[in-house]
């Protein structure tokens, strides 16, 4: 009767969670709850609040003056403006954001790699269309809403920054990481990082030319709806390309090696993903200290995340019954989906439900290629909302690593630009940066390599243009500055991107002369490069700049 529990369980979540109109989690409460523990003072029944005409108001509490700073559980910038011992705070803040990323890096390698080497050996795609496609969308989910977020907020200045900065961190910093990695590797087993170096050749000619296409665009402070839609395009054009070459360059005995080689590093990333539920064998008690802090996020991620390890078991039969209903609490949470009314509720009550019971109690199995065990006939459907749940684990995570540092930069004062060019686009290719170092330690190069130019390329040609786009539709023209770029914004942004195109040569250089990183000066000439530029943009950053002043030509 064990399975009768937990359908019960199961259900009840279900209806509770979907039926009631109006249950949903509230920021706010939660922002204000954190907010009172730090602020000054503490009252328990009210808080009064000053207003403009110095008369108090009862039970309410001053507004957040930056949006952008809300976290899951509180405003970031609030909790500092109203804490006793701010520095405190902003070293608790700096604290948390070391953990969030440890949790990325783990949601990365246990949930997020596993989804995606499983579809990528599906669909049989090389390790660059596998970095253009599915490692470049999901790595691109939370730059994009950041572009157009800034879109929104006529701040165009601050999102070309946090977009030029993402892409020199990553483009530098995460190259550097690839090669040390690469440069670490047993020198008797040391092979070419790249399948395809003329593939690698090309994706850097795609992607330098969507950089200096971008800034043809807005070289005059100015954007046209048409003009945009020239970087998607090009995009599509590379696609085309790289789906035509793999069509030209089919050869059998490749393919087998090929195929040998990722099946090797697949089963590296496809293991028993149970495992992390188990205390690690070692007797170090910093190894289980670590387990017994991650197995409460470890629950959660699982219960929304279904193992894609190849194999099927009762366990993993619960864990896949629970995944839509905890993707469904993780969407509620983090505010994709609305609280709905009494009959959407029942609707989707029903929807889930049924899924439950049809995913429990199914009896249908069938024989898989990949694997040669007895899966599931739904198991397709479930790996790939496996991938779709890691991704928004990956985004939610960045999103509350962006927002404390956006506390912090408006908390201190820190330039718009300064912040958009180090804090926010660290913030923002944290996911890139933990994705590329965990598929370089499984000896996957190629994708590895190829995944951060592709995802550079993918938020600057589709992410960032289509951001731009939805505040164009309406008025084909818009002016930013009458009288074009101030000098103050201009040669921060034309400093980052000459940066940008000194990291592609040096790239180029290193896929024609060093392919198997028998020195480690490649990552030293990328770090350098990054530094350089760090120093050059702290200087010359240190004022705010004006916002732009939008107006349809």
């Amino acid at each position: 009767m064990r399975w009768l529990r937990f359908l019960v369980v199961a259900l009840t979540l279900d209806l509770a969670l979907t039926v009631r109109p109006g249950l949903k989690i509230e920021r706010g409460r939660l922002s204000r709850l954190f907010q009172s523990l730090l602020a000054q003072e503490v009252q328990a029944d009210w808080i009064q609040v000053q207003d403009g005409t110095n008369t108090t108001v009862k039970g309410e509490l001053a507004p957040e003056s930056c949006l952008q700073c809300n976290g899951a559980f509180l405003n970031y910038f609030s909790a500092l403006q109203t804490a006793r011992r701010p520095n405190l705070v902003a070293f608790c803040i700096f604290i948390v954001g070391t953990i969030l990323t440890w949790l990325m890096m783990d949601t990365a390698q246990l949930f997020f790699l596993p989804a995606l080497f499983y579809w990528s050996k599906r669909l049989r795609l090389s390790p660059e269309m596998a970095a253009a496609t599915l490692l470049a969308v999901g790595n691109g989910a939370p730059d994009m809403a950041d572009a157009v977020a800034a879109a929104q907020l006529q701040d165009l200045p601050l999102g070309l920054s946090d977009l030029g900065g993402a892409n020199l961190c990553c483009m530098s910093l995460g190259n550097c990481l690839c090669l040390l990695v690469a440069y670490t590797v047993d020198p008797s087993s040391k092979s070419a990082v790249l399948q395809h170096r003329g593939h690698y050749l090309v994706l850097l000619v795609f992607y330098s030319g969507a950089i200096v296409l971008l800034a043809v665009i807005l070289q005059k402070a100015a954007i046209n709806f048409w003009h945009l839609c020239t970087l998607p395009a090009l995009y599509a054009v590379f696609l085309l390309y790289l789906s035509a070459r793999n069509r030209l360059e089919e050869d059998v005995e490749e393919n087998r090696r090929s195929n040998s080689r990722r099946s090797s590093s697949t089963h590296v990333a496809i293991e028993d993903a149970m495992a992390c539920l188990s205390p690690p064998e070692t007797e170090s008690w910093q190894a289980s200290f670590a387990w017994a802090l991650l197995l409460p996020f470890t629950l959660m991620r699982m219960a929304t995340i279904p193992p894609c390890d190849l194999q099927w078991d009762p366990a993993r039969r619960v864990f896949h019954a629970m995944c839509p209903t905890g993707l469904y609490c993780l969407c509620r949470l983090l505010g994709y989906v609305p609280a709905p009314d009494f009959n959407i509720g029942v609707a989707t009550a029903a929807a889930l439900v049924l899924t439950t019971v049809v995913i429990f109690l199914t009896g249908g199995t069938r024989s898989s290629k990949m694997s040669g065990s007895s899966l599931p006939w739904f198991y397709n459907v479930m790996t790939l909302l496996a991938l779709v749940s890691s991704m928004l684990w990956l985004s939610a995570l960045s999103d509350e690593i962006t927002a404390s540092l956006e506390g912090l930069c408006h908390f201190y004062k820190i330039s718009r630009l300064r912040s958009g060019f180090t804090l926010l686009a660290w913030g923002n290719c944290a996911g890139d940066l933990v994705a590329a170092y965990s598929i370089s330690l499984m000896g996957e190069f190629s994708l590895a390599f190829n995944g951060l130019v592709a995802s550079q390329f993918f938020n600057t040609a589709v992410g960032f243009s289509t951001a731009l786009m939805t505040v164009t539709w309406k008025h084909a023209d818009i002016i930013l500055f009458p009288n074009g770029w101030p000098s103050d914004i201009s040669h921060p942004l034309l400093a980052c991107a000459i940066a940008i195109l000194l990291v592609v040569i040096t790239l180029a250089v290193f896929s024609l002369v060093d392919l198997h990183v028998r020195s480690p000066c490649w990552g030293a000439v990328l770090a350098a490069n990054y530094v350089v530029f760090f120093i050059y943009m702290w200087r010359s950053t240190s004022v705010d700049v004006p916002h732009q002043l939008a107006t349809a030509g």
